[in-house]
């Protein structure tokens, strides 16, 4: 049987927070560029979906907000285990820093005289604050297929190692590509015969262990990041964020 906790347990967030905003070394950089190669992307498609702003933009204004806000002003102080969870405790801090921004370049051009600018209601100028959307949308879109990726390779590696690719694969034609890219389930059919199945009946069986196996790399990898009191509710997000969808 698949053995996920026989693997070696990653780095879990908080773990990566605490070395993050340790004293300023090697270490502590390491674990902040860890810690923010993990979030970036999702954040990056909330700025653009949902705020509207175009990739460069969206890049420079999470660059900005790492230096400021992270760095410079000691965000990571203020969260931790019973706190709340971190990605939308992130997410607000991330809508704030461009809210600021915003009214910043608004407040510095309308010193400078430019009419126009205050003329354009709509576009990345816009005030976020007018829409400002509920920590989910985009951000936990991009969010929820980082996870199962992960969770994914995951379990790809584990298999592999336990010599059952079989397992692997039916789960990916059966359920995870029509999940995530609409392609057509693999007829049962077809898996009986590349895998030399005695019938359909086991290619089914096997699915099902296929989804045994998935369910606990799920619960492995968002343990990684989530504080143990947070497992259930953030699976059940993620059930949410991918019904939706």
């Amino acid at each position: 049987m698949t053995d996920f906790a026989a693997q070696p347990f990653p780095v879990t967030r908080w773990s990566l927070i605490s070395r993050a905003r340790g004293e300023p070394d090697l270490a502590s950089r390491q674990a902040l560029d860890e810690l923010l190669r993990r979030y970036l992307p999702a954040l990056k498609t909330h700025l653009v979906l949902t705020r509207r702003l175009d990739p460069d933009r969206a890049d420079d204004v999470l660059q900005s907000f790492a230096a400021s806000r992270v760095v410079e002003q000691g965000l990571l102080e203020r969260v931790g285990p019973g706190r709340g969870r971190f990605r939308t405790y992130l997410l607000h801090a991330v809508n704030n820093f461009l809210i600021d921004q915003i009214r910043a370049e608004r407040a510095q051009k309308r010193s400078a005289g430019d009419v126009h600018s205050l003329a354009a209601p709509d576009g990345p100028d816009a005030d976020p604050a007018d829409d400002a959307p509920t920590p989910a949308d985009a951000f936990d879109a991009t969010w929820a297929r980082q996870v199962i990726d992960q969770a994914a390779a995951l379990m790809r590696d584990q298999c592999a190692r336990d010599d059952r690719a079989d397992i692997w694969e039916v789960f990916a034609g059966r359920v995870l590509s029509p999940a995530l890219d609409g392609a057509a389930p693999v007829p049962y059919e077809q898996l009986v015969a590349r895998f030399d199945y005695a019938t359909p009946e086991q290619a089914s069986n096997v699915l099902m262990t296929a989804k045994r196996t998935f369910q606990r790399a799920l619960r492995q990898v968002v343990a990684d990041y989530c504080d143990e009191s947070e497992v259930e509710d953030e699976l059940r997000d993620l059930r949410a964020v991918v019904a939706r969808r």
